[in-house]
């Protein structure tokens, strides 16, 4: 459970040096990319850096070494029209869900939330918002779950009937930075509202061609079963944070699908109310794309400094 306010829904944010180069941006597209033009399209995001050259001298150390890093930049891998890529973050805090209510089977399907994911239940009857401070009703259906009806923090989540299911969540990403990634960093948190018989499973498994989904090559991402009780709801949320690292080379221009999975529980009687809130997920880039940029600026950098007055290079 959120312990912060939230002032947006989803928030991008770049990594490593491409975030020095934006510093003072107001936010960023769900994409990863500051709000404007991204990184790599040769548009421009509004910010602008000045350097004042003496009367009758050449450009500076200083500006030869910001132009030689911004057309690093420049030529590094794109942000602003993919899904994901290096150095990039997709946030998603579901703080926008506001599930459709009275509608079994709901319409159009499959469920598509944020455009980006797709849920493959269709029960939002009575659906809507499941508030934890409201008294507890037993209903199965897709919920927004939250923990009083002014809250803006919103899990996405179900309970789920003991003969349904599973039910899938899942986001589709595609690496357009037009370099490979070689692995992801995710977190999220599973929130459950309520008690019953049955502990919920709730898990994560991910895939490259959207048919067919594993484990393979995660560290972490452990499934959560639900606490059990007599019928009712909770005291507050239980919130438990997950971790998980994917190593997995994705070429430019491949997908990858991150899925997650609620099961029926164990025991007898009803599920619980049960949710994914606050998911994140880390493009890895491979180290080369960066690398090889890094030192052509450093080498320039360093015979820049090693010019003398008449603007003549020095024996190093």
């Amino acid at each position: 459970m959120k312990k912060r306010q939230k002032d947006v829904n989803r928030e991008g944010i770049l990594w490593g040096p491409i975030a020095s180069a934006h510093a003072g941006a107001s936010g960023g597209d769900r994409f990863g990319c500051p709000y404007g033009k991204p990184v790599g399209d040769g548009g421009r995001t509004g910010h602008t850096i000045s350097v004042r050259n003496r009367p009758g001298r050449g450009p500076g150390v200083r500006q030869l070494v910001v132009s030689a890093l911004l057309l690093w930049l420049w030529a590094a891998p794109a942000h602003g029209t993919l899904s994901i890529g290096g150095f990039s973050t997709i946030r998603e805090t579901f703080d926008s869900f506001n599930p459709p209510a009275g509608q079994d089977p709901v319409a159009p399907q499959p469920y598509v939330y944020n455009g980006d994911w797709t849920y493959s239940g269709t029960d939002f009857k009575p659906g809507g918002f499941y508030t934890l401070a409201a008294p507890y009703h037993n209903e199965n259906s897709t919920y927004g779950l939250r923990s009083t009806a002014s809250s803006a923090d919103i899990a996405f989540g179900n309970k789920m009937g003991v003969s349904e299911g599973p039910f899938y969540l899942t986001l589709h990403a595609q690496n357009n930075s037009g370099a490979a990634i070689t692995g992801f960093r995710l977190g999220w948190n599973v929130e459950q509202y309520s008690l019953s018989g049955r502990g919920t499973m709730l898990d994560f498994d991910w895939s490259t061609d959207g048919l067919h989904f594993n484990r393979n090559n995660l560290t972490g991402g452990s499934g959560v079963i639900g606490l059990t009780g007599s019928p009712g709801n909770l005291g507050s949320v239980v919130s438990t944070p997950i971790a998980a690292t994917i190593v997995q080379d994705l070429a430019a221009g491949q997908d990858v699908y991150f899925r997650f999975r609620w099961a029926v529980g164990r025991g007898t009687g009803d599920n619980v109310h049960i949710g994914i809130d606050d998911f994140s997920v880390t493009a890895v880039p491979e180290p080369s794309t960066y690398l090889a940029g890094g030192l052509a600026v450093g080498l320039l950098a360093l015979t820049i400094r090693n010019r003398d007055r008449r603007g003549m290079p020095k024996a190093l």
